[in-house]
């Protein structure tokens, strides 16, 4: 399993290698505030960055790495690792809705692996800058959920 997963993320990213058009992508910088699902859990503060990348029409690979955290205190956080597929609905505009999924690694001194997915809405002020907002649910045992605002930059 875990080298069928490992091949699906490798291929996803180096598809754009062999696309038939020049790939176009955007980079991000996010910060977000999440929660466990649990009745006791306290707010997280959730900050890093990531990138996509377009490989055939709609559909995009994409890849963040962040840092989550307790709001009280931001040391003792873990990292985040999430790669994933992302589509855009509609056409090219100014303003785009998107769905994504993928893989979620937490990682510190072990690691644990699960999943997310997640919809939002990108907003493009000119042709290099531009506001992500977003909602994602990492699954299996973990129950986090997050909103999310990202700067974006071409």
């Amino acid at each position: 399993m875990k080298r069928a997963l490992i091949l699906l993320i490798w291929t996803s990213f180096l598809s754009p290698l062999w696309a038939d058009e020049p790939v176009k992508g955007s980079g991000r910088a996010f910060f977000g505030v999440a929660s466990f699902t649990d009745e006791a859990a306290e707010p997280l503060l959730h900050v890093g960055g990531g990138g996509e990348g377009q490989i055939a029409g709609k559909l995009g690979v994409t890849a963040d790495l962040g840092y989550l955290a307790a709001l009280d205190g931001l040391s003792g956080g873990i990292g985040v690792f999430s790669p994933g597929l992302i589509y855009h609905f509609g056409e090219r505009d100014r303003t785009m809705p998107f769905a994504n999924g993928g893989y979620t690694l937490l990682f510190r001194e072990d690691t644990l692996n699960y999943f997310f997915a997640g919809a939002g809405l990108d907003h493009w002020f000119s042709q290099r800058t531009g506001l992500r907002v977003e909602f994602r649910v990492h699954g299996g045992d973990l129950g986090l959920v997050e909103g999310r605002f990202s700067f974006l930059f071409r």
